[in-house]
């Protein structure tokens, strides 16, 4: 599959399960694709100075895996917008 990029979140963001953290970027990989069905993301969750929060496996399905098309900004934006969620799953 594909190999992480890190991608730098616009302004940080505070996420909280037992304490708050504050994230600065994550890494994503695509880890595996049921074509037609949906897609499972490795997300490395990371704080300001770099360090690794958390691994998160996501999976995308039915409109989300059909809007991510070949538009991988798609992914970045899905992932930035429900981060929270992912982190706290």
């Amino acid at each position: 599959m594909s190999s992480f990029s890190l991608i730098s979140l616009e302004k940080p963001v505070t996420l909280s399960k037992s304490t708050s953290m504050e994230v600065n970027s994550y890494n994503v990989s695509v880890i595996r694709v049921e074509l037609d069905v949906s897609a499972t993301l490795e997300i490395n969750i990371l704080d300001v100075s770099g360090n690794l929060l958390k691994i998160c496996h996501h999976t995308i399905t039915g409109d989300d895996y059909a809007n991510w098309g070949a538009d991988d900004s798609y992914i970045k934006k899905y992932v930035a917008d429900n981060l929270e969620t992912i982190f706290n799953a």
